[in-house]
C-alpha cells in the first residue's frame, strides 16, 4: 500500500486586507479569506485577515471552543486577567477571546452563499420546538428563494 502525502494545511494570518487576496490568488487549493479582530498588546482591536480551507477552519474554530469551554470556569469572564482556558484558546492558531467572530471576504466576482445565523434562548421560549421552527423556517427560505 502507498501512501500519498497530504500537503500541510494553510494558516496564514495578514495584517492587510490586499496581501492576504494577494496570497489567495497565489494558491491552487480551494482556501478562504476570514476576518476577525485581535486584541493587540495596548489592548487596542486590530483587524486581521486568515487565510485558510474551510475544512481546516471549522477544525481549529471548534477544538478552540471545546479548549475554552472544558477550561474555563463560569466565573472567569469576571477575572481581571484571561483564565487558563481563554489563555490556551488564544494560543491555538490566532483565535482569541472572541474567537466566534469571524466573517467570510469573498473575492469579487465568486459565487457567495447565504448564511443564517439561528438562536433563541430557550428560558424565554420554553414552548418553542426548536425542530418544527427550524422546519418552517427552511420552507420559507425555499419558496422565497423559488419566487413564489
Amino acid at each position: 500500500m502507498r501512501l500519498q502525502k497530504r500537503p500541510a494545511p494553510v494558516w496564514e494570518v495578514f495584517w492587510k486586507q490586499q496581501a492576504a487576496f494577494d496570497f489567495l490568488r497565489t494558491r491552487m487549493e480551494p482556501l478562504a479569506i476570514f476576518s476577525f479582530e485581535d486584541t493587540g498588546p495596548q489592548g487596542q482591536a486590530q483587524r486581521k485577515f486568515l487565510v485558510t480551507s474551510y475544512e481546516h477552519f471549522w477544525a481549529e474554530y471548534r477544538y478552540a471552543l471545546r479548549a475554552a469551554a472544558r477550561a474555563c470556569p463560569p466565573w472567569c469572564t469576571s477575572l481581571p486577567m484571561p483564565c487558563a482556558g481563554h489563555l490556551a484558546m488564544r494560543r491555538r492558531s490566532d483565535m482569541g477571546d472572541d474567537a466566534r467572530h469571524y466573517y467570510e471576504l469573498i473575492p469579487q466576482g465568486h459565487p457567495c452563499r447565504l448564511y443564517f445565523d439561528l438562536e433563541f434562548q430557550r428560558a424565554l421560549n420554553p414552548d418553542v420546538d426548536d425542530t418544527a421552527l427550524m422546519t418552517r423556517f427552511l420552507a420559507v427560505g425555499r419558496a422565497t428563494a423559488r419566487g413564489s
